[in-house]
């Protein structure tokens, strides 16, 4: 028996706020997973619990002990060994990350693949063929509200394609597991996405903006459909990822009409890749003249 012992318990909500405090968050959520870092407490004048499971009085010393690590933290930042090992840490986690998405996106791509080119299918479904319900008459109006959030904008873009040919049509959609769907590619927007690809991954978001994260690896990404871009300036790829884009004007647009406003563009195995961004309110000018 020993007469000082005291429970080990686990304070992760203590060591989130260490490392915040003592990096000014600078080593980013990409190293939030606190497996790779161990730090043990112990005070004398810590008192267990009457079951001994706990401490009792852990608040009162905490302030005291937030202190001691972040003081602790900020001289091990200074030395560039320890950065150089965080830095491997993030590179080594990032590659594994970035890996792991392009997968999904590469098997649930070939999984499309794979049903477009079954001779029979039994989980068709074609809007364009309900007998049962009355067709809109083409010059019939159905109002909305404009887009506030990425599900209306969806739901819009849905519409969209029900009533015209659009550049990317969705075949799948699944916001849980990597990007958000895969598109087939309309003939005559080929010249889209380089390479030339019939299968594109789509990501989806309200708006773009600078300074803000895609949350997806951008090597996973063919094509972004967004409601709006805010301005030109830098984005980055999954919340704290090592690499960054360029958010910029395109040049020169090659749909007709010109959905594809703006681009992204990034390093990519010693290369610059581009993704396009195309705005979904360039087909609201009225809209758009009032900057809703």
């Amino acid at each position: 028996m020993c007469r000082d012992f005291i429970p080990i318990v686990r304070k992760n909500e203590l060591l989130e706020k260490a490392l915040e405090e003592a990096s000014g968050n600078g080593l980013g959520y990409d190293l939030g997973n606190l497996r790779n870092w161990q730090i043990f407490v112990n005070h004398q004048r810590f008192l267990p619990t009457a079951n001994r499971g706990d401490i009792s009085n852990f608040s009162e010393h905490e302030p005291r002990l937030l202190n001691h690590l972040v003081e602790w933290m900020r001289e091990k930042l200074k030395d560039e060994s320890f950065n150089e090992w965080i830095g491997r840490l993030r590179s080594a986690r990032h590659a594994g990350l970035r890996e792991r998405e392009v997968q999904q996106m590469d098997r649930r791509r070939e999984e499309v693949r794979k049903w477009i080119d079954k001779p029979k299918k039994a989980d068709v479904v074609d809007p364009s063929d309900i007998a049962d319900l009355p067709r809109l008459d083409p010059d019939e109006s159905i109002p909305m509200k404009a887009p506030r959030s990425e599900q209306e904008l969806f739901y819009l873009y849905g519409l969209l394609s029900g009533r015209h040919r659009m550049p990317l049509h969705v075949l799948e959609y699944n916001a849980r597991i990597g990007v958000d769907a895969i598109a087939s590619v309309a003939p005559n927007a080929q010249q889209l996405i380089i390479p030339k690809t019939a299968l594109a991954r789509v990501e989806f978001k309200f708006e773009v903006v600078p300074d803000t994260s895609l949350d997806h690896f951008f090597k996973a990404i063919d094509a972004v459909v967004c409601w709006r871009v805010s301005k030109p300036g830098r984005v980055f790829e999954q919340t704290a990822g090592e690499t960054t884009g360029q958010l910029q004007k395109r040049k020169k647009s090659v749909l007709t009409p010109a959905l594809d406003t703006y681009e992204i563009e990034y390093p990519e195995d010693g290369k610059m890749r581009v993704i396009p961004v195309l705005e979904v309110s360039v087909l609201f000018p009225k809209l758009r003249s009032k900057k809703t």
